[in-house]
């Protein structure tokens, strides 16, 4: 458990930067449901971050269900 809490603080942070506030629980559907490697992660944030500033929405699973075609 201690890798995906270390993997959802790297996205929180990453989404932080990018000025997006990612929820926890938006966060563990990512990694529960996404690769498993923090660059594809990461790479994953990045494209949220451009849907959710194109949509001006916020981080939410169906917003992230939808985004990344999950």
């Amino acid at each position: 458990m201690e890798d995906d809490d270390e993997r959802l603080a790297a996205l929180k942070l990453r989404a932080s930067v990018r000025g997006m506030q990612l929820p926890d629980d938006v966060g563990r559907y990512i990694l529960h449901r996404g690769p498993r490697e923090l660059g594809e992660l990461c790479r994953a944030v990045e494209t949220l971050d451009k849907a959710s500033l194109s949509a001006k929405r916020k981080l939410t699973i169906p917003f992230v269900k939808s985004a990344l075609g999950w």
